[in-house]
């Protein structure tokens, strides 16, 4: 699954997901490969706030982070693995250009809800 929504009264400000549902022998493996994969990827990405883990209220063990995008932005991304299904969601504000501007704890909560809106049946 991909997907990438824009803020309405920005368009600048993206929410991205990647992800895919199926059998997953290694859930952790495939965690860390997907945020090494978003480190070494397009933006040049720094991280600036190392991965932490959260579980949020109604959502899955998540392992989150904080990088800088092209030198100047900051972002969030958090990103979940289990035996079914696996996920990375990134926020992109280019109006978040201080260190403090992007909160990994608050994301995640945000991510639960993702989590939690994209394993509905439709």
């Amino acid at each position: 699954m991909l997907a990438r929504y824009t803020r309405a009264d920005d368009p600048a400000a993206t929410l991205s997901l990647s992800g895919a549902y199926g059998r997953i022998g290694d859930p952790a493996t495939v965690l860390d490969g997907m945020l090494n994969g978003f480190e070494s990827g397009p933006g040049s990405p720094e991280v600036t706030t190392p991965r932490r883990d959260f579980t949020p209220t109604g959502g899955p063990p998540l392992s989150c982070e904080v990088v800088r995008l092209d030198a100047r932005t900051y972002a969030p991304a958090c990103a979940w693995a289990e035996k079914t299904d696996a996920a990375l969601l990134i926020s992109f504000d280019p109006k978040r250009t201080t260190p403090g501007a992007a909160d990994a704890s608050a994301f995640a909560q945000l991510t639960a809800d993702v989590y939690r809106s994209v394993r509905k049946p439709g």
